[in-house]
């Protein structure tokens, strides 16, 4: 039987479809570099992927057939500095993110995709080639190129070189039984013991739920995002709020917190939406006039991210973002080896390449 994905020798192979491997990706193949990029999901994204909702989680006011999504890990990103600002002119250029004035926060401007978060990274490996529902368990150094490996030890693609751009659980894995420099797997380690778990899930009115005009006024002047300080809830998302979404006219993001995920980590995830729904109904009757019960709303079962959150990076005393081995052609670029946002993941992916062409 035909291991190989592909009969290609790539210059470089990037496993993980989330933003910093997505992002490796495009600027690498723009080098006129032969570039695949490998996920076990069956899309692009990683905590940046769009989760599909049935109209049955749909609000009774969306537009009629019009299919709903969200993004239950990734909502939206912040421009913290310039370095990146001419990768962002060009994605509003192609029209797959736009601005969000209402999630802006301390001087830094909020973007989200468009229509979807995932819209960005397919946009960003439309030139590569793309093998999703792979998972790459083993690599290995063969010569002067590395092999990627699934559980049953069959080679599924070489490449010249590799990115690692995954959690940092699944980095120490990878690493641990390859010629990796010690260090970065010492690095991976202290990552993930600090990665924080995360659940979530998307809430909307109940379909049989007849809102008044004023209780619909009032729903749409609540705020964007609300970072709270206590309780199962981190962080409320508006999700129909942001742009170009229009196949609900309310629907909600709720993030829960990480020491509290943590706590019920294992539990069932239906009961975990019922919780964080009867918290978000407590809220949402502080903040108007109209009273509301948790049966005016339905939910989807909970997403539980294991590696939700990781922190930012003390573990190492390297000053850069992310590991490039020329001499190996390994490298590593991750959130977790910055501050652990989405930006950092896109810092950490841009400071890569241009390391990595720098070495060309």
């Amino acid at each position: 039987m035909k291991s190989l994905l592909s009969e290609k020798q790539y210059d470089i192979a990037v496993i993980g479809a989330g933003i910093a491997g997505s992002y490796c990706a495009d600027r690498l193949q723009d080098a006129d570099l032969q570039v695949c990029i490998i996920d076990k999901s069956r899309g692009t994204g990683g905590r940046a992927s769009s989760k599909r909702l049935s109209n049955d989680n749909a609000s009774a006011h969306a537009n009629a057939g019009t299919p709903s999504s969200c993004e239950l890990g990734a909502p939206f990103f912040h421009l913290e500095d310039q370095q990146l600002a001419a990768s962002v002119n060009r994605w509003l250029a192609a029209g797959v993110i736009a601005p969000w004035p209402a999630a802006d926060q301390q001087n830094q401007s909020a973007f989200t995709g468009t229509p979807t978060m995932s819209a960005l990274t397919r946009h960003l490996i439309q030139h590569c080639d793309f093998f999703g529902s792979e998972k790459i368990s083993v690599i290995e150094r063969d010569g002067n190129a590395w092999r990627l490996l699934n559980d049953s030890y069959q080679c599924r693609i070489q490449a010249k070189r590799l990115i690692i751009t995954a959690p940092a659980a699944q980095s120490a894995i990878l690493l641990s039984g390859s010629v990796a420099p010690e260090a970065w797997l010492l690095d991976a380690h202290r990552a993930s013991l600090v990665c924080a778990p995360q659940w979530a899930t998307a809430i909307s009115p109940s379909l049989d739920l007849v809102l008044s005009q004023a209780q619909i006024d009032a729903l749409q002047a609540l705020p964007a995002v609300v970072e709270c300080r206590a309780g199962p809830i981190a962080r409320i998302i508006f999700d129909s709020q942001k742009p170009q979404r229009t196949s609900s006219q309310f629907q909600w993001v709720l993030q829960a917190d990480q020491g509290w995920s943590r706590r019920v980590i294992d539990a069932d995830n239906q009961w975990v939406s019922e919780q964080l729904m009867r918290v978000f109904t407590d809220w949402l009757n502080d903040q108007q006039d109209y009273r509301f019960e948790s049966a005016d709303f339905s939910c989807l079962p909970a997403h539980r991210w294991r590696w939700g959150r990781h922190h930012s990076s003390t573990a190492s005393a390297s000053l850069f973002d992310y590991r490039w081995s020329e001499a190996l052609g390994l490298a590593i670029a991750a959130d977790w080896l910055g501050e652990g946002s989405v930006y950092a993941a896109m810092q950490s992916a841009d400071n890569l390449v241009k390391a990595i062409l720098e070495s060309e």
